[in-house]
């Protein structure tokens, strides 16, 4: 495994190990593993810029769930001839016929992600070090192996006692880039700010500071949607999905509830199903309120060029259709 320090540079070592793999031969593939589709147009692009220039413009492909049917045949073929020296993705990649591969990295390890629990139940990075010891027990007769490359700045406990039992090699990346300082962190109680607060005040200050300056800030929560149930205060009722046994998320754009799960969806009830009560309301919140939140606590604020602060929300719902996600990568970073 990998421990690595955030920010230390642990792409640059995956180009490398890539690059060094496909020199033992023309027929040599690599697989990198991401645990979310959302990472993978970043790391296709340092991928292509360092590697196409050599191997030419098919030399890369992606494999993941957020492709096309076809999308994904073309993909698969061009590893399962060779034509793809190296592929790009998520947990399903790891089942791709690969017949010259000799180096897989998977980034993340620890990611929940790379479980799946529907259907066929797996771990694809376990699956990933089992195939690697299949493989390099049919390359052993030519001298050869496939090597695994696990990496994380926060390995998980398997990987973790793996290594300190011998059976994985550690290989440490204590410090970060420039030897910079990790950031200053600042830990508020919510408790201690106004009731209902969704964002506390600290924050909201440091924000407008940042983006008066011209610089971007980065909000991160774990729900999507506006709030990850609907109540009501007088019975009791929630809004339980009736197919299994999760919360109906408010999505408030379209005025749905949506099952994260099973995928059932519905309009949002104009009253509370059980006692007929209008004031159901929802509870929690997501990445829509935090949104609506920021545009409203922000609407103040001004950019160096006199413009306003703009709040774009990057979620799965925001980056469904295709290119959307590439769309909105491009504009934070322009």
């Amino acid at each position: 495994p990998l421990p690595v320090a955030p920010n230390s540079g642990k792409t640059e070592v995956y180009l490398q190990a890539t690059q060094r793999a496909l020199a033992e031969g023309a027929q040599v593939q690599a697989l990198v593993m991401v645990p979310e589709i959302n990472l993978t147009p970043q790391l296709e692009a340092r991928f292509r810029e360092r590697f196409e220039p050599a191997f030419g413009a098919g030399a890369v492909v992606c494999l993941h769930s957020g492709m096309t049917p076809a999308q994904r045949l073309a993909s698969w073929l061009a590893a399962h001839t060779g034509r793809a020296r190296i592929v790009l993705g998520t947990r399903m990649a790891v089942l791709a016929s690969l017949p010259g591969l000799r180096l897989i990295v998977v980034d993340e390890e620890h990611d929940p992600s790379y479980k799946s629990q529907e259907g066929a139940r797996y771990s694809a990075r376990d699956l990933a070090v089992y195939r690697a010891k299949v493989e390099s027990e049919a390359l052993a007769a030519q001298g050869a192996r496939c090597q695994v490359v696990l990496g994380s700045a926060t390995p998980s406990l398997e990987s973790w006692h793996a290594a300190e039992q011998g059976r994985y090699v550690r290989l440490a990346m204590p410090s970060r880039i420039g030897d910079g300082a990790l950031p200053r962190l600042r830990l508020v109680d919510m408790n201690h700010q106004p009731k209902g607060a969704v964002l506390s005040a600290p924050l909201v200050a440091a924000m407008a500071e940042r983006v008066a300056r011209g610089e971007q800030c980065l909000v991160l929560l774990n729900r999507r949607g506006y709030a990850p149930v609907l109540a009501c205060h007088d019975c009791g009722w929630k809004s339980a999905c009736p197919h299994c046994s999760a919360y109906r998320v408010f999505h408030k754009l379209d005025r749905t509830l949506r099952c994260h799960h099973c995928g059932f969806t519905e309009r949002v009830p104009r009253a509370c199903p059980d006692c007929g009560n209008l004031d159901i309301a929802p509870v929690g919140r997501g990445t829509e309120q935090i949104e609506e939140q920021l545009a409203g606590l922000l609407a103040d604020v001004k950019r160096p060029d006199g413009g306003p602060a703009r709040v774009a929300r990057m979620d799965a719902d925001s980056t469904r259709h295709k290119g959307s996600l590439e769309a909105q990568l491009a504009t934070m970073h322009s």
